[in-house]
């Protein structure tokens, strides 16, 4: 394989993935932190002066 085919490869994975990230952070940044610990929620919530969703 040529350099420039691994580039090229290597673009049209991370464009694609880049791009899907940050339509998901621009529609519901709070969705990304779900995962985390109660501790770690609680401290962004604090942080952004933010009240938590129950749910």
């Amino acid at each position: 394989m040529t350099p420039w085919i691994i580039i090229v490869e290597c673009l049209a994975i991370c464009i694609p993935f880049s791009l899907m990230v940050v339509i998901m952070l621009n529609k519901d940044p709070v969705n990304m932190i779900v995962s985390y610990p109660p501790e770690i929620q609680a401290e962004y919530y604090r942080s952004q002066g933010l009240e938590a969703k129950k749910s």
